[in-house]
C-alpha cells in the first residue's frame, strides 16, 4: 500500500487516508495473477484501525480487473480480503478481542456491530484454520 502525504484528510472524527496498491497491474481476488484492467469503481472505504479517537478509513477506487484464467473481477487489494469492508489488521484485532473478552466488550472496544465481529470472526477461522484438520484425528488412513 502506498500513500502521499496530500493523500490525508480529518473530516470530523474521521481519519481519510487515500491509497494505492503498490502493483501497477490488478491482481485477481482468486488466483492472485496480474490481468488487464477493465474500468475503475466509485472509490470504496475500508475501516482500520484507529488513531487515537478518530476512526481511520482507507479510500481507494478498485479497478475490475480481466483475469484470463478466472474471468472479471473486483481488484484484490494488500490491505483487506475481498468483499471486506474491513484492513485485514482491524479483522485481527476483532478476532482476537472475540476471543480475549466478551462479544459486548469486543464490540464497544472495536466501535463495530456484534453481527459484524461474528462475521469477521467467521472469516479469519476459514482463512487461518486448515479445514481437513478433523478428517483423520488419529492419523490413520481410512479404508
Amino acid at each position: 500500500m502506498s500513500m502521499c502525504g496530500d493523500d490525508v484528510g480529518l473530516k470530523g472524527e474521521e481519519l481519510v487516508l487515500e491509497v494505492t496498491p503498490r502493483w501497477r497491474r490488478p491482481r485477481c481476488p482468486a488466483c492472485g495473477k496480474a490481468g488487464t484492467i477493465q474500468e475503475t469503481r466509485e472509490p470504496r472505504f475500508w475501516r482500520d484501525l484507529a488513531f487515537g479517537k478518530a476512526v481511520t478509513l482507507l479510500r481507494y477506487g478498485p479497478r475490475r480487473v480481466d483475469c484470463a484464467k478466472c474471468g472479471v473481477h473486483v481488484e484484490a487489494v494488500p490491505w483487506a480480503a475481498p468483499k471486506s469492508r474491513f484492513t485485514r489488521r482491524m479483522e485481527e484485532l476483532v478476532a482476537y478481542l472475540a476471543q480475549q473478552m466478551s462479544k459486548t466488550a469486543g464490540c464497544k472496544l472495536a466501535g463495530i456491530d456484534w453481527r459484524t465481529v461474528g462475521s469477521i470472526v467467521e472469516r479469519i477461522i476459514g482463512e487461518k484454520l486448515d479445514p481437513t484438520r478433523l478428517d483423520d484425528p488419529d492419523g490413520h488412513r481410512r479404508r
